[in-house]
């Protein structure tokens, strides 16, 4: 919505890009890790770093780089729980603090 505002444009003009969050900005865990990761600890997680969701990476065999394995959401925990996991947004920069103080 900020967005829109702030460059007077419609919805329709939007592109993928403007509402993409950056591959720098995001938090992923190992694949690895997860495997013995309980759903009390995904919880604790999303909570610390105030995501609402989390991605799962893997290196795959034979190779360096990293691949998406899969997303942890927040609200499919709170369904699949049937209780709440209130998460507070975390600033990781001051562009965040001055956006979450307008």
């Amino acid at each position: 919505m900020r967005l829109v505002q702030q460059r007077n444009i419609r919805y329709e003009e939007l592109c993928v890009a403007d509402v993409m969050a950056a591959l720098s900005e995001l938090d992923a865990i190992d694949y690895e890790d997860m495997t013995a990761a309980t759903v009390g600890n995904v919880v604790g997680t999303l909570r610390r770093h105030g995501r609402n969701h989390l991605l799962v990476s893997e290196v795959a065999a034979g190779e360096q780089r990293h691949r998406l394995r899969g997303v942890i959401s927040r609200t499919q925990v709170e369904r699949q729980l049937g209780l709440p996991v209130p998460v507070t947004e975390v600033a990781n920069t001051f562009a965040d603090v001055v956006q979450m103080l307008a």
